[in-house]
């Protein structure tokens, strides 16, 4: 089990990792509970001509993958810190043993052991 220091240690990382994605995406997106992950990329209206149009959804689509990007990694920073809140944060959510702090340290949303991750990705 984690001792309490590093669980605030990862905390206070986990919640400026959230602050910053949620700035980045605020950025370029506008927050929308409804949408899919959670914000939504704003349309910026260029112009009436063809080539305008054609940039304007260049644009868009390429907005909407880093949209997508941001918002999975913001997803996975929001489900680590209810684990760090509910007490699961550092066990295995597949053989419930503890992850090592040094894999938290590298990947802090790390739900899964290193060799429950290798398994389950075969």
């Amino acid at each position: 089990m984690l001792d309490k220091a590093t669980i605030e240690e990862m905390r206070a990382y986990i919640l400026g990792e959230k602050d910053r994605l949620e700035s980045e995406l605020g950025s370029f997106a506008k927050e929308n509970p409804q949408a899919e992950g959670g914000f939504e990329s704003k349309w910026e209206n260029l112009g009436n001509s063809e080539e305008d149009n054609a940039v304007e959804v260049a644009e868009y689509i390429n907005t909407i993958g880093v949209e997508r990007e941001l918002e999975a990694r913001l997803g996975e920073m929001r489900q680590a810190l209810e684990r760090v809140d509910n007490g699961t944060y550092g066990v295995c959510a597949n053989c419930g043993q503890d992850i090592p702090p040094a894999r938290l340290k590298i990947k802090p949303e790390a739900i899964y052991c290193i060799p429950c991750s290798e398994k389950l990705q075969r």
